[in-house]
């Protein structure tokens, strides 16, 4: 039962909500704190996001007044995702009584009291970082929900590759390794095992399980000679008998995405229909175990 009219941007919409209230407090106050001693400095900060989506992370930054002076470089493969960003931003603007402006190239500015921030898009992968920029590097470089689709061992090293020395990452909301649903099924273990199989089997010969992407980064930016490396749990608890109504439509499509992974595993649709039926009476919850990093290059 796969929906393949899924509309996208309004999944991405709901998904900021619901990562408003996983983002760890801990790592986003080191976070923020380090964008704040830089404001500080009345200096511009260069920012690359990898995978910017509709903008939620550019919006969030800005609703905490941390983007003041800055040139910010969002990469996104969607193409479709940029309209979606670009009206985000103007209502933004225009609630904030600050104004949006299309720049002859293309970049966007937002300009008001205390902002003077300019957004490029561009459209691209997240592995061509290192010819898009071959001459660049950057002061901060965050990616959100992103890093566990990516084959981190071969591209974070490009990554870091375009980072300052002493400037900072931050990665949010990677998976790691845990969904759990509630009411309990005996089928459920082998499900969520079998899921995370299909998530490590991306990188074939490559020594990097996906699923594990949370718990595994920070070790990995250690090993390869970052700084002040933390990590905190960010993890996605859903029901809409215990928040808002619109995470009924991020669990739908938490179990699509299990339905076109696991479409030839015996007793899936079995499984699936009960939870589908569970989903519209209001009764299933859902916990995927998620964690945010923070560090310096």
């Amino acid at each position: 039962m796969v929906n393949e009219t899924f509309d996208y941007v309004k999944y991405l919409d709901v998904k900021k909500n619901i990562d408003d209230r996983s983002l760890n407090i801990t790592v986003w106050d080191r976070f923020t704190n380090w964008i704040l001693s830089q404001n500080q400095l009345d200096s511009s900060l260069k920012v690359l996001e990898i995978g910017a989506g509709i903008g939620t992370m550019i919006e969030r930054l800005l609703d905490a007044s941390l983007l003041k002076y800055c040139h910010y470089i969002a990469l996104e493969p969607e193409s479709s995702f940029k309209n979606a960003a670009k009206l985000r931003l103007m209502t933004w603007a225009g609630a904030q009584g600050a104004s949006f402006e299309i720049k002859p190239e293309g970049s966007w500015l937002l300009h008001g009291m205390e902002l003077d921030v300019t957004i490029e898009w561009v459209k691209a992968e997240a592995d061509k970082i290192d010819q898009l920029f071959a001459n660049e590097n950057f002061d901060l470089i965050l990616s959100h929900a992103v890093i566990d689709l990516l084959p981190v061992p071969e591209i974070m090293p490009k990554i870091l590759n375009k980072l300052k020395q002493d400037s900072c990452f931050y990665f949010s909301v990677n998976f790691s390794g845990e969904t759990k649903f509630l009411p309990s099924d005996e089928s459920d273990a082998d499900i969520a095992n079998n899921y995370h199989k299909d998530m490590d089997a991306r990188f074939p010969g490559l020594d990097w399980q996906p699923s594990r992407t949370g718990e595994a980064l920070p070790i990995w930016l250690e090993n390869y000679g970052c700084k002040k490396v933390i990590r905190g749990k960010s993890d996605w608890n859903l029901g809409s008998k215990n928040h808002d109504a619109e995470d009924a439509l991020f669990i739908e499509n938490i179990l699509d995405t299990i339905q076109k992974a696991l479409k030839d595993m015996p007793g899936l649709n079995v499984w699936l229909a009960k939870r589908y039926r569970q989903l519209e009476q209001e009764q299933l919850e859902i916990k995927i175990s998620n964690s945010d990093c923070f560090g310096l290059k």
